[in-house]
């Protein structure tokens, strides 16, 4: 049976806890847990409990954290077939487990994200093939990868200078998945995903500060084109919302457009 790592970053013990006991429900395979705290706690740095381990790491960014984690596989040459990067909110049930075995291990690959709540799909995407490329970046989430033993080649790590906690507070998993195509081939498969609270992008900070790290990640590979299309996009929200009147739609998205620019520049 195919070996899995999950390396997951956390603050919240009862957070933790939730994605545990959902792998231990479910998952039929050999698995081991790395799990890295990000706050002050009482235990050695290191301390392991039969398939969980534990670092402490206070204070560090996300992709410190799970840099560490991976820095740990590396050092102690632990075996895997797959290794997965749940957020500490994230669970698992059957959508996973009883699907994993079919995947062909020289792969790596994207899946679905659903609904904690509902099992709804988490966003709707549109997949013209299975087969997936690095240019196919959008599709990617830290909750949504499979990658497969070939991350030990380069001993790929994530950009510390992405994801939250960083002065750019996200795209670190785009930016991962982007870096992956080089070494390993990727592929969709909707029969598997991982459940995932729902988040609401329905306010401008959260979306600016989402927007850091797409910009950096786009400028950092030079992928100008997209950086286009994202403009292009705004201009047509500005000319809806002039037609529509909506004064606060207009505001919004002039905003929005000028911190993309400014961010780029």
């Amino acid at each position: 049976m195919k070996k899995i790592i999950f390396l997951t970053t956390y603050r919240d013990i009862s957070l933790f806890n939730n994605l545990y006991q959902s792998i231990n429900k479910y998952c039929k395979n050999p698995f081991t847990i790395i799990s890295v705290h990000q706050q002050k706690i009482y235990f050695d740095k290191i301390n392991i409990i039969n398939n969980i381990i534990k670092i402490s790491a206070p204070h560090v960014s996300l992709s410190k954290a799970r840099n560490i984690g991976l820095e740990y596989i590396y050092d102690n040459d632990i075996y895997f077939d797959f290794i997965l990067f749940p957020d500490d909110d994230s669970t698992y049930d059957e959508g996973l487990f009883d699907y994993i075995e079919i995947l062909d291990v020289s792969k790596s690959y994207l899946i679905g994200v659903k609904n904690d709540c509902d099992k709804k799909e988490f966003r709707k995407q549109f997949y013209f093939s299975k087969k997936l490329n690095k240019y196919n970046f959008n599709l990617a989430c830290s909750v949504n990868m499979i990658i497969n033993r070939s991350i030990l080649k380069k001993h790929i790590k994530f950009d510390e200078n992405l994801g939250i906690g960083s002065m750019n507070g996200s795209s670190e998993d785009l930016d991962f998945y982007y870096r992956m195509n080089d070494f390993s081939k990727f592929e969709y498969n909707n029969k598997l995903y991982s459940l995932h609270p729902k988040i609401m992008f329905n306010e401008l900070n959260k979306i600016l500060s989402y927007t850091d790290g797409y910009v950096y990640f786009l400028k950092k590979h030079n992928i100008f084109y997209f950086f286009i299309f994202l403009l292009f996009r705004n201009f047509i929200a500005i000319n809806l919302a002039f037609l529509k009147l909506d004064k606060k739609l207009i505001t919004y998205n002039f905003k929005l457009l000028k911190y993309r620019l400014n961010k780029w520049i």
